[in-house]
């Protein structure tokens, strides 16, 4: 309908021109039909595009993270042409609270720190591809962008698709134990022929083919591409596995002075596996990131291709961290920077300084709002984040005065910008640490006399977000 009434409108100014009339007679006939026409654009019209990719299980093992041995340069150059934040923060330190806390905006002490599917059970909660979605957007999700297929909002797509499968010709699968007789892998090692697609190549091509066949141009498109990389098992082609020398692997040291790990702190018994076990395992890590990136690479270069990408809000995050080997830790659950720190960067076609690092501190939560500001839609009401618009225009502003995150069994912390605290009620366990010395979180503080003043202060902020927790530093 809009493009016969733009073709009627051409075709009858020309006919006009060609009389002998008066222009206000010439007016008169053109002006209802420009009128209509004007009231056939769409009220999206000009808003950007928003492409939102999300890891699982990433790590800040990235090139533009400062990781020499990552290989990354589809991530990397989407580092450069935007800004990387370098203090983000997931809420919850597993797959389903982080992912219920950024799709609603809301904190874990709302979603909750656990499993349980909240956003089902709580039907009339906003979430951001609903919002979206209300607001003139097509919307396609393809992937983990929830927990499963059962945790989606069935308000929030126009198209939602799990995108599993690939191709398994060649595939292996190493079964890495820290033991002989341990009773079950710490790591898990897939690995298929170059031509054997992987199931986030899969996911990928489907988006590709969306773009091109079903995306409805009279609309900009949200869409979300949830990767299952590098959760386990490390998904990747024997390229990637090449890519990465096995010599070079980092294995993870506990400092001779760290602290002992407190009776609860680990969330599970460590492995300490033989030292070319954890190599092949990281090696397997570091090569289904590549991967990944490989199909990052793909989808923006379709982008670009098609002059769409600086039209497009590209925003890459992971739903939490991963340890390889951090105090025996192979897994995430923990309240350490290895699960809570994590990467997020953003394209921003109008960021004052693309290729900036952004040093204040986000969560994850705060996707929400600074999606709806980023593409000049009204905001939501009721949500916990707020919008860090203002760090892709002023990268060296300051961020939130603190991130905070808890897990499902009694734990919680707060990060602020020299500190991390952490606690674990009922048990009383506390853990003080200073970012700027120690990054890593090995050796506490807390109850030490000259920290305090410091660990008190840590957890009054800590009691002020989770007011129900009893919440006290000794």
């Amino acid at each position: 309908m809009k493009h016969t009434l733009s073709v009627a409108c051409t075709l009858l100014k020309t006919v006009m021109r060609a009389l002998p009339l008066r222009p206000a007679l010439t007016a008169l006939l053109i002006t209802p039909l420009a009128a209509l026409h004007a009231t056939e654009q769409p009220a999206t019209a000009g808003r950007p595009n928003v492409l939102l990719l999300i890891a699982d299980d990433l790590a800040v093992r990235l090139g533009c993270y400062g990781d020499a041995l990552a290989k990354t340069p589809g991530l990397d150059r989407l580092a450069a042409e935007g800004v990387l934040f370098e203090r983000a923060y997931a809420q919850g330190v597993v797959c389903t609270p982080s992912r219920k806390s950024f799709l609603s905006g809301l904190s874990t002490k709302v979603v909750g720190a656990g499993s349980d599917n909240y956003l089902k059970a709580h039907s009339e909660t906003m979430t951001v591809s609903r919002w979206f979605r209300q607001h003139g957007y097509q919307t396609i999700g393809i992937g983990k962008i929830e927990h499963t297929m059962d945790f989606i909002d069935p308000q929030g797509w126009d198209l939602r698709e799990p995108g599993e499968g690939g191709d398994n010709r060649g595939k292996t699968r190493n079964f890495l134990k820290a033991s002989d007789d341990a009773p079950q892998d710490f790591a898990t090692v897939d690995t298929r022929t170059d031509t054997g697609a992987t199931m986030d190549i899969v996911r990928g091509e489907r988006l590709v083919s969306f773009w091109r066949k079903e995306w409805k141009r009279e609309k900009p498109f949200f869409a979300a591409l949830g990767f299952h990389t590098p959760h386990l098992p490390y998904d990747t082609q024997q390229r990637y596995i090449a890519m990465h020398d096995l010599a070079r692997m980092p294995l993870a040291m506990t400092p001779v002075d760290a602290s002992q790990p407190l009776a609860h702190a680990l969330p599970f018994p460590p492995f300490h596996p033989p030292a070319d076990k954890q190599r092949q395992a990281i090696q397997g890590y570091y090569a289904a990131v590549s991967m990944m990136d490989g199909v990052v690479t793909h989808v923006l270069d379709y982008l670009r291709e098609q002059s769409l990408l600086d039209n497009t809000l590209v925003i890459f995050i992971a739903d939490q961290g991963y340890h390889l080997g951090y105090r025996g830790l192979w897994c995430k659950h923990s309240l350490y920077p290895g699960t809570l720190h994590v990467p997020l960067i953003v394209r921003y076609p109008k960021a004052a300084v693309p290729g900036a690092r952004a040093a204040g501190i986000v969560e994850l939560l705060d996707l929400f709002p600074t999606l709806t500001e980023l593409a000049g839609l009204p905001s939501a009401e009721g949500l916990h984040g707020t919008s860090f618009m203002r760090l892709l225009k002023e990268p060296q502003g300051a961020g939130k005065p603190a991130a905070f995150a808890d897990d499902a069994r009694g734990g919680h912390a707060v990060y602020t910008k020299d500190w991390a605290y952490i606690e674990r009620q009922p048990v009383g366990e506390y853990e003080l640490y200073n970012l700027g010395a120690d990054p890593e979180c090995f050796r506490n503080l807390a109850g030490k006399a000259e920290h305090l003043a410091t660990q008190q202060r840590q957890a009054q902020q800590l009691r002020h977000f989770f007011p129900t927790q009893r919440v006290k530093a000794r």
